[in-house]
């Protein structure tokens, strides 16, 4: 191995083993893989051009692929100096590719595209089937999809909560969408339960919805509404819907929805009422959309069983 045995004084272009390492003294470039370095430092190689190394087994590295594409790979999280992870465009926009195809694109003014690379909101998702997918865990979701006619189709993992503002308070209103399929015959099951705290309330309810046999040899459409009233320190207020709904099967037996004080408190002072289809049989199948409007103030609330 060649060296030098007194510090090197090199006034013209040094060239070492080739290009391994050239130095043009005239620009002040130097070069590695390359014999004519256009900037202060080009290294070329078709694999890795660069390494960082703080020690053996923590460093970054630097690799241009022959479509340009740079890729910087690093032992633990790229961060800056507050630990942030932080990619910075320089006014252009951020992208994230893999094979050269695009996946998702940061504006420079914040909007964030996903299968679309000119997002006009602050999130753009592009996608022929399911956009989102919204998960509580590997079991429990809901997916949202925009049709080619525009139509938004949500598919809930359970119940569909709606509300107009919080739960509770003067003229708010709340709407729930209840499923429940395969019921047990001959039984009372809860669909829906009131809470109401020990004060003056009242609030108006509104239910619509299908009971349809599991078989599919009846369905019966429901519309009603009812109000639920409590005065202060009442143990339990009459609530009942207007007309029960009833419908017979052709065996005779029947469906009937009607609303129940509940046999114990939610808590403390509070009373529950459960709304609940009386079965007959067939194993029926309900969907109900449940809205209430309170008229006091923290008023009563509504959860689906």
């Amino acid at each position: 191995m060649g060296k030098f045995t007194a510090p090197p004084t090199i006034m013209a272009d040094l060239e070492i083993d080739g290009n391994t390492l050239s130095v043009d003294a005239t620009n002040d470039r130097v070069g590695i893989g390359v014999s004519d370095p256009d900037s202060k430092l080009e290294v070329l190689a078709t694999t890795t051009q660069l390494k960082l190394s703080y020690d053996g087994s923590n460093a970054s590295t630097f690799t241009v692929a022959s479509d340009g594409d740079t890729t910087w790979t690093a032992t633990d999280a790229i961060v800056d100096a507050s630990g942030d992870i932080e990619l910075n465009a320089g006014g252009g926009d951020i992208v994230f590719k893999k094979a050269g195809a695009e996946y998702m694109r940061v504006k420079d003014g914040g909007n964030v595209g996903i299968g679309v690379n000119d997002p006009d909101a602050s999130l753009e998702i592009l996608d022929t089937t399911t956009q989102l997918k919204l998960s509580y865990n590997g079991s429990n979701a809901s997916t949202f999809t925009v049709a080619n006619d525009g139509n938004l189709s949500i598919q809930p993992g359970g119940n569909i909560i709606s509300h107009g503002g919080a739960m509770g308070g003067a003229g708010i209103h709340s709407k729930l969408i209840v499923r429940k399929t395969g019921i047990t015959d001959e039984a009372a099951t809860g669909i829906v339960r009131f809470t109401v705290p020990d004060a003056d309330h009242a609030a108006s309810v509104r239910i619509t919805g299908l009971i349809t046999l599991s078989n599919g040899s009846r369905a019966m459409s429901i519309s009603q509404d009812m109000v639920i009233a409590r005065k202060a320190g009442e143990s339990a207020a009459t609530a009942t819907l207007t007309t029960p709904v009833t419908s017979a099967a052709a065996s005779g037996a029947t469906e009937s929805l009607a609303l129940t004080a509940a046999s114990a408190p939610a808590s403390g002072n509070n009373v529950d009422y459960t709304l609940e289809i009386d079965t007959g049989g067939g194993q029926p199948n309900v969907v109900l959309c449940v809205e209430l409007l309170n008229f006091n103030a923290s008023g009563i609330t509504m959860a689906a069983i």
